[in-house]
């Protein structure tokens, strides 16, 4: 479904949203303005995953310069920053009531956004062997039964890399709430019936979202619902 750049849009809760998936190229290092690009030289490029935080820097910014309807070429002057929490955010952003979220793995960047949505949250993860505890940590059993029923067409790492990227779209989704979980393992996801569709809840907040099997990699998006 996706190749090395795809920017797309997707209709899920009443809302349209912008997806770009992109894989790194030195050429993403010209959509960097000079503050990124101080950071690229003076930091950034000595990391094992300098290459995943400006491939994720520039989808986001496409992302967003499809909400503003910025042309491709422009969206350099796209300012992406982080709050005290390592939340991004962009000043144009909070003004023209754009949420969007980054991800990325393995060089691979994976961002969205939508235009009026109270959150949003995208997760890419590689399709992998976890220790034998790792479900624990972020599924009650009941979380578990409901995936592998659901999945029983798909092998157990996929399984297990599918709800886990559910769950962490949909923390990310709650980032900007005031009363956001604590522990991702206190948000609930589970399948719904709706082909590769998801629900979660969290307290007074509920959600959707949707996954995609791209290769060995998992892409996940989900919004805050309506009340």
């Amino acid at each position: 479904m996706y190749k090395d750049f795809t920017r797309e849009s997707v209709f899920l809760n009443n809302s349209w949203i912008n997806i770009v998936i992109k894989r790194f190229t030195e050429c993403d290092l010209h959509l960097l303005n000079k503050q990124e690009l101080l950071l690229w030289n003076n930091q950034k490029r000595h990391f094992r995953n300098g290459e995943d935080w400006v491939v994720g820097r520039v989808t986001a910014k496409y992302a967003i310069g499809k909400c503003l309807d910025i042309n491709a070429d422009d969206i350099i002057q796209i300012e992406i920053h982080n709050d005290k929490n390592g939340v991004p955010y962009s000043s144009g952003g909070k003004q023209n009531n754009i949420a969007f979220s980054i991800s990325h793995c393995d060089s691979i960047g994976f961002s969205c956004s939508s235009r009026g949505v109270p959150g949003i949250g995208c997760d890419i993860e590689k399709i992998r062997s976890r220790h034998p505890n790792f479900a624990k940590y972020y599924l009650l059993e009941r979380e578990k039964e409901s995936w592998f029923k659901s999945l029983s067409h798909e092998d157990k790492d996929t399984i297990l890399t599918v709800a886990w990227a559910c769950k962490e779209a949909s923390y990310k989704s709650l980032s900007k709430k005031i009363n956001q979980p604590e522990n991702i393992e206190n948000i609930k996801v589970f399948p719904s019936s709706k082909g590769k569709e998801f629900y979660y809840y969290a307290e007074c907040v509920h959600g959707v979202g949707y996954w995609e099997k791209c290769g060995r990699y998992v892409l996940c998006v989900a919004l805050i619902g309506e009340n």
